[in-house]
């Protein structure tokens, strides 16, 4: 027993449902972050589909959702990994300078400055 979809609300809804849900996740992969959270929004706020769509690949919800959680994921990797250059920098300066501090404190400088 096949599911029986309500009355259309209108073509243009049916049009746009049908076009989301035949997206590819390439193309996906593609949208401007706005555009992609609008039709996740959009999705989810649907009760029920507007129409039948026939067709093996069907996005939903969560394909736009992923795609928004992965773009997520890689900004928080950048800024991670920007934050580990900045921690590797700062322990090479901090282990620089406590060399530099141990030469003077060990008077290793006195010969060479003359003092």
């Amino acid at each position: 027993m096949s599911k029986t979809y309500a009355p259309l609300a209108s073509d243009a809804q049916c049009k746009r449902f049908t076009a989301l849900v035949k997206t590819s996740l390439a193309e996906i992969r593609l949208l401007p972050e706005e555009d992609l959270v609008s039709r996740h929004d959009w999705l989810l706020a649907l009760s029920e589909p507007p129409c039948n769509v026939s067709g093996l690949w069907k996005r939903g919800p969560d394909d736009y959702g992923g795609e928004i959680l992965r773009r997520e994921m890689a900004k928080q990797n950048q800024r991670l990994e920007a934050l580990t250059k900045g921690l590797f920098w700062l322990t090479v300066v901090i282990a620089v300078l406590t060399a530099v501090l141990v030469v003077i404190e060990l008077g290793w400088l006195r010969p060479i400055i003359g003092h």
